[in-house]
């Protein structure tokens, strides 16, 4: 059996409810920053975050922050506080890209392309509607990391 050290958290909330009055939604927001941090009047919230996990390195007992930070592994993208990262797709046809489902934030790309003509068959998949194309996901799946115990 290989040791894991790993930090679990989640995030506990607090709130401060402000108002303001401001010309645009931008103002407004900005201003509600600046004068919630000015006020004492946080209180704690009753919700809190999902427990996810902030960091993890092989071994026993590891000081994941001043000794081993270079020995951190990366945290799969489903074990993180923000979860998965945004899924886009873009599709082409006709030699004219469209983007779908795009959202902020690091991302995969998965490029839909419909201009087939003369592509291996071993390129092609079928996507949603069943419609054939060529898939293309970028960055490209990584398989998972396995340990060094479990490959001697």
């Amino acid at each position: 059996m290989t040791h894991w050290t790993v930090q679990c958290a989640y995030a506990a909330y607090y709130t401060n409810t402000v108002t303001v009055e401001a010309e645009t939604l931008e103002a407004a927001l900005a201003l509600a920053i600046e004068k919630a941090n000015d006020s004492p009047a946080w209180e704690a919230s009753d919700y809190c975050g999902t427990t996810h996990i902030d960091a993890v390195a092989q071994g026993e007992d590891v000081d994941l922050w001043l000794e081993a930070i270079d020995k951190q592994i990366p945290i799969p993208d489903r074990f993180t506080e923000f979860g998965p990262s945004p899924h886009i797709i873009v599709e082409i046809e006709a030699g004219l890209a469209s983007l779908k489902d795009v959202r902020h934030g690091p991302a995969t790309l998965e490029i839909r392309d419909y201009d087939i003509e003369g592509m291996a068959a071993d390129r092609l998949s079928l996507d949603p509607k069943k419609r054939l194309c060529c898939v293309s996901v970028f960055p490209e799946p990584t398989p998972p990391q396995s340990s060094q115990a479990e490959t001697e």
